[in-house]
């Protein structure tokens, strides 16, 4: 899955019930990395394997695994173990597709997902 360029971030982030019920700072900043990481793509899931976040975040492979959790269990992402690929949930709340070749781009993307 290839990266992009560009996504939008709504300022509501930071008094989103889901992103307040994160513990600790650590999950928030996992959070955000994987909404804005190079790993993202125009569909809100990319493949993640926990040693590349821990490579990018200068983590743990324990602590990534940790924040991913926590971000899972309040309904921030979908994870899958098998695959690595994690889904932000309500991505199209904020990154609707612009234009039909947009669109087409984003189907594309989700043709190529394993899980």
């Amino acid at each position: 899955m290839a990266g992009r360029d560009f996504s939008k971030i709504s300022p509501k982030i930071w008094s989103s019930q889901k992103f307040k019920q994160l513990s600790c700072e650590k999950s928030q900043l996992c959070y955000l990395y994987l909404l804005t990481g190079k790993h993202q793509t125009n569909a809100g899931i990319g493949e993640v394997p926990i040693p590349y976040a821990a490579y990018d975040l200068g983590w743990s492979n324990e602590d990534v695994q940790a924040a991913f959790q926590e971000c899972e269990d309040v309904g921030l992402i979908e994870r899958d173990p098998e695959t690595d690929e994690v889904l932000i949930t309500n991505w199209f709340v904020h990154n609707v597709p612009m234009n039909p070749k947009h669109r087409k781009g984003v189907v594309h993307t989700f043709e190529r997902v394993e899980s």
